[in-house]
């Protein structure tokens, strides 16, 4: 039978009412049998909040046991792409009273103002669960661990790229999905979108890893990659990592946002060129969104870049021609 958080039988972590502000970014919830005792198990929290924030977290406070501390500052200066950060992690030890199905269950009061994809987020509160199973069958269990920080994002091209470095270490199957964040009472957040929708971003299954191509809509959104554990074919552990994606003008740079048959361009992040991904020799003309050409090159091939710095921001075309006359068309933003 699933249990939920009551007394030392489960894990609520409970803010004090004098910390609570706007101010949360992200978490997660990890544990691990200590090997000492049978039914003994480590548990860490990784909070990730606003550090300009007067809002802290010192300690939280579980019910039916004692304060759990926090064991670790890492304060993240920015430039990360959500400004300066903190993570703070988190660390108690439990002793469940035999085999069992716990909820392991995190909640604050508020996550943070302007989160595209939660409606009015500022008011919305967290949850964040772990499931701990706990069974003479199946042996003791270690939770699927992230090892990448929330913070870390790259450009593959066009496509936004996290990678949280999940790590199992007893040989379970994994399989991680996208899922809507929960807020207070541990319901999902009604309203949740997932980002610029499903077509366009999505979590590998058998990795963990979020890709998000071409995104058009800058500010933080929430992504949140749920990760479960299998054991001949049982489900034995799940974690959840509940985060904040900032995309801002000046991480993207110049982004293709749309190609046509086989040719394409690739971006650069930080010089004011773009490179065509085609072989061959091109006639290229670039124009913007009106339709008026702005720039135009002759016999442009993939060795050589195309300087844009005479372009202002905006949406532009490139209209192509091979050496056999085929027209094809791409697309892309330049955000600075």
């Amino acid at each position: 039978m699933k249990q939920r958080v009551h007394l030392s039988l489960a894990l609520v972590l409970v803010i004090a009412a004098e910390c609570q502000g706007t101010h949360f970014l992200g978490a997660e919830v990890r544990y691990a049998p200590t090997g000492i005792e049978p039914y003994t198990y480590t548990i860490e929290v990784d909070m990730y909040t606003d550090l300009s924030s007067p809002a802290d977290r010192p300690w939280i406070l579980l019910n039916g046991v004692d304060t759990m501390p926090r064991i670790l500052i890492t304060d993240l200066p920015a430039p990360t792409t959500c400004g300066s950060i903190r993570l703070s992690t988190y660390r108690t030890s439990l002793t469940y009273p035999g085999p069992g199905v716990y909820i392991l269950g995190f909640e604050d009061a508020n996550r943070n103002g302007g989160i595209i994809n939660i409606p009015n987020s500022i008011a919305q509160g967290v949850c964040l669960e772990a499931l701990l199973v706990i069974s003479p069958i199946s042996g003791a269990n270690t939770s699927i661990t992230f090892d990448t920080l929330q913070t870390a994002t790259r450009w593959e091209q066009n496509t936004l790229v996290h990678d949280p470095g999940a790590r199992e270490e007893e040989g379970d199957s994994l399989s991680f999905e996208l899922v809507a964040p929960k807020g207070l009472g541990c319901l999902p957040i009604a309203g949740y979108g997932i980002p610029a929708g499903a077509t366009s971003a999505w979590v590998e299954e058998a990795t963990g890893v979020f890709r998000w191509e071409a995104p058009e809509v800058f500010g933080e959104w929430n992504v949140t990659i749920r990760g479960s554990e299998y054991r001949n074919g049982q489900l034995i552990g799940q974690v959840t990592r509940d985060m904040t994606i900032c995309v801002y003008p000046q991480d993207v740079g110049i982004t293709q946002v749309a190609a046509d048959g086989p040719f394409s361009i690739r971006p650069t992040l930080t010089d004011d060129v773009i490179w065509i991904d085609a072989e061959g020799t091109w006639n290229v003309v670039i124009m913007d969104a009106s339709g008026r050409i702005v720039q135009s090159e002759r016999n442009a091939t993939k060795d050589g870049p195309l300087a844009l710095s005479n372009l202002a921001e905006g949406t532009y075309s490139i209209r192509a021609s091979s050496s056999s006359g085929v027209p094809h068309v791409a697309r892309f933003v330049r955000t600075r």
